[in-house]
């Protein structure tokens, strides 16, 4: 099944695409120790009843919610969502073009792409654009890291800007939740 998907799709764009919908329900879902379940339930359905807000995730925000619910349960939940989101890749409702982007040269060399994903559902879908800069200066001249990103998220209902977390260490978990997968279904 593993290699059938990939035949299909570039793996990056599925698997950091479902990244971001895995730590958005994440952020939803997961339990807070200090909330009775009344609490809980009246919060997320605050939360996704009101379409107009915008979820953003600075890179301080995604440290935070490591540390908060523990890297050993994001990855484990991540690996098992990944693997369950490649089981049950459909074509006709994940459209990945081709991703694009500028190289160039000039004021610093780089290059800089973006990678969109159209997941469609029943009642509506969501676009996810994830956009990579490539800048082998960044870390002496700027103090960034040389890879750095973006990720959005957008309603098809209405266009509405869902979400927009920052990529960088994002992209490094779900590399790493991938490399899971991957060792878990050449085990078997």
């Amino acid at each position: 099944a593993f290699c059938k998907v990939f035949h299909h799709l570039s793996a990056k764009n599925i698997l950091f695409a479902n990244f971001v919908l895995d730590l958005e329900n994440t952020l939803l879902i997961r339990p807070e120790k200090s909330k009775s379940p009344g609490e809980r339930s009246h919060q997320r359905k605050s939360m996704r009843s009101n379409k107009t807000k915008t979820l953003v995730l600075s890179s301080f925000d995604i440290q935070e919610i490591l540390g908060h619910f523990g890297v050993d349960w994001i990855m484990m939940t991540l690996v098992e969502r990944l693997r369950i989101a490649i089981n049950n890749y459909n074509p006709q409702k994940l459209s990945i073009p081709v991703r694009s982007g500028f190289h160039y040269e000039k004021p610093q060399p780089g290059l800089i792409e973006w990678m969109p994903l159209h997941s469609q559902e029943d009642q509506g879908g969501k676009v996810l654009i994830k956009v990579v800069g490539y800048h082998p200066s960044n870390p002496g001249k700027f103090n960034l890291p040389t890879i750095v990103s973006t990720i959005s998220e957008y309603d098809t209902n209405s266009g509405h800007l869902c979400a927009v977390i920052d990529g960088v260490l994002a992209t490094a978990i779900r590399t790493g939740a991938a490399s899971g997968v991957g060792s878990k279904l050449r085990a078997h």
